[in-house]
């Protein structure tokens, strides 16, 4: 990664937090204590604090990247942008590489589009909670800013396979244990000592049947809590917070 720092920027981050759990983890308890429960937005919009905390815990860690360098490194072999995301692959590494902007407004209206996530807080630990309920590994790699914005960089590993139609999404994840939840892209979830979680945005384009297992691996989902006292009471049950 094109680290303004140095090419070393990321392994002395781990030397202080541990691996790339801890260093998520780390970003995720920088935002949280910057209180909040409301979805990102603009200037002093409710969210702002958490994405005030975020920026200064990017300059702290020293892994501040090189805009133009993440530009470049997407735009060489782009796939189809998400809702939340710009997407990429690095195909020697064999991962995907996608860009989160916790800004993400219309600049004449100042309105918020559409996010599954109704904070940075949540953004960040629902990848906590995918890593251990999917076996995925979502890593954090850095921010960058841009125009007065801060993205975020993270990477998973490149599946191959293809996206399921609706009926075998469903028909799969039923057969891998989970449960149709209340509304479309809603599945629950054993979690363990945390009990059934439900999880959200779960639909054909965040969801790959894969080559080599013929299995639903989901790449890009959310999870649902009332409450964010719940979601962290979650967390701490399955010991990742």
């Amino acid at each position: 990664m094109p680290y303004v720092s140095g090419p070393d920027a990321l392994e002395k981050a781990y030397a202080v937090f541990g691996d790339a759990a801890g260093f998520l983890r780390s970003a995720a308890r920088a935002v949280e204590q910057a209180g909040g429960d409301h979805q990102s937005g603009y200037q002093d919009a409710p969210g702002e604090p958490e994405i005030r905390a975020l920026e200064a815990f990017a300059h702290d860690t020293g892994l501040i990247l090189d805009a133009e360098g993440i530009r470049k490194m997407m735009a060489s072999d782009p796939l189809s942008p998400g809702i939340e995301h710009q997407v990429g692959v690095l195909r020697g590494e064999k991962r995907v590489i996608k860009d989160y902007d916790p800004r993400l407004f219309d600049p004449e209206t100042f309105e918020i589009f559409y996010k599954p996530t109704d904070s940075l807080f949540d953004y960040l630990t629902d990848i906590l909670l995918a890593n251990h309920l999917f076996d995925d590994d979502i890593q954090l790699e850095g921010f960058y800013q841009s125009e007065g914005n801060l993205h975020v960089i993270i990477t998973q590993p490149f599946i191959e396979g293809r996206h399921p139609d609706a009926a075998l999404l469903v028909s799969k994840l039923e057969m891998q244990g989970m449960v149709v939840g209340p509304g479309p892209a809603k599945f629950y979830i054993d979690g363990g000592a945390a009990g059934r979680l439900l999880v959200t945005d779960l639909h054909e384009d965040n969801a790959i049947l894969g080559n080599q297992t013929d299995l639903i691996l989901p790449i890009d989902v959310h999870f649902s809590f009332p409450s964010r006292e719940q979601r962290i009471a979650a967390l701490k049950a399955l010991e990742l917070y």
